[in-house]
Order: C-alpha cells, then structure tokens, then sequence
C-alpha cells in the first residue's frame, strides 16, 4: 500500500498541485486517503493518518505538506464523528441517512453500478494497466536475460501477470467490492492462471 500511495502522490503532484513553469515551493498541500474494508491486522485503527518523522527523532517531522489517511471499514468507528460513522456504513453497502452528500454518493454508487458502459470503462482501465506492467514485467525480462539469466524473459513475464492481477485484485477491493467479487473480476481477467489465483487470495483471507 505503501508504494501505491507513493504512486498516487506522484499523479497528483504532475496533474494537479504544480503548474507549468512553476517550481517546488509552490506545491500544494496533498492529501491522500485510502478507503480501505481489508480484513483488518490486530493493531489496525478504523483512522489512522501518516506523516513524514524523522529516524533519529520521532518529535521532528518534515514539513512536505503531504498527509496520508487510511480510514478502514471493517474496524469499529466507535468513537468517531457522525459522519465518518456514516463513511463505514456506505463502504460497507449499508445504507446511510444522514445528509445531500450521503444522498448523492449512494445515487452514484448505484448509477455507476448499473451503468455498462461506465463498467466498461472500468474494466478498460484495468486492461491499460495490465498492458502497461506487462510491458515493465518484458523489460525486465530482458534486462534478466542480458544479465545472463535465460529464463528471465519468461520469469519476468509471469512475475509481472501475478504482480498485474495483485494490483486489480487490490484495486477492486478499494473500490468496495468483497474479496469474493474482487476474486472473480481477476479471474474473468484470465490474467493468471486459476491456481496462481488461489495462491494470490490466500493473502487477503
């Protein structure tokens, strides 16, 4: 999750926080939020937000102006606000009755759900993003097969198709489907193979 952050930080900063000709200093405040039902660890908190500390001295932080949240449904919100008790209940699929904003994002959800042609633009981005790291796992295959490893063309092909369906797989998962439904998105995918498959869920359970 960690590099994802750092990734998505990087497309926000080169599309949104940085005009042309502009330099470091007039970067805007980022802030990136994962919304996130995983099963949850023993020590994860339903909000927990990151910043950059200092090793040596946890008391000095580096003032990046960056501030990562991770709000994770499937831990209690006892104890939060209205309103992100509100945010785990329509991460969850349960309705919520609270305000318009609520209103409007479970109409959406269920727009975007029945609506095929945004399905398929889903599913198109997907696709452009397992084209984009096959074409990383290949170099690095090649790469492999410079070195002297003859096999690190193939290696690195199917490394990167299992790293591919881990990333949908994740993907999904964020977006709020079930680790069932996120299973057969990858596998209608025919990414990977059914066994590869297993082998990948076996982590998320």
């Amino acid at each position: 999750m960690g590099r994802r952050m750092r990734y998505y930080l990087s497309r926000l900063d080169l599309r949104y926080t940085l005009n042309k000709g502009k330099t470091y200093r007039n970067l805007k405040d980022a802030f990136i939020i994962f919304l996130c039902n995983f099963k949850p660890k023993k020590d994860d908190k339903f909000y927990e937000s990151y910043h950059t500390y200092s090793d040596q001295d946890r008391s000095k932080q580096l003032q990046d102006g960056v501030t990562k949240i991770i709000i994770n449904s499937q831990v209690s919100a006892e104890g939060q606000s209205e309103d992100l008790k509100a945010l785990a209940k329509l991460m969850n699929n349960e309705p919520v009755k609270l305000n318009k904003h609520f209103d409007y994002a479970q109409r959406r959800i269920k727009e975007i759900n029945e609506d095929p042609e945004t399905r398929e633009k889903i599913m198109l981005y997907e696709t452009r993003m397992l084209e984009r790291e096959q074409a990383a796992a290949k170099i690095a295959g090649k790469v492999a097969y410079a070195e002297g490893r003859k096999d690190g063309v193939e290696q690195g092909r199917a490394e990167g198709k299992i790293d591919v369906a881990k990333v949908i797989l994740e993907n999904q998962i964020d977006n709020g489907s079930t680790l069932e439904q996120a299973t057969k998105f990858v596998k209608d995918l025919k990414i990977i193979s059914d066994k590869d498959l297993e082998k990948l869920v076996k982590i998320y359970k």
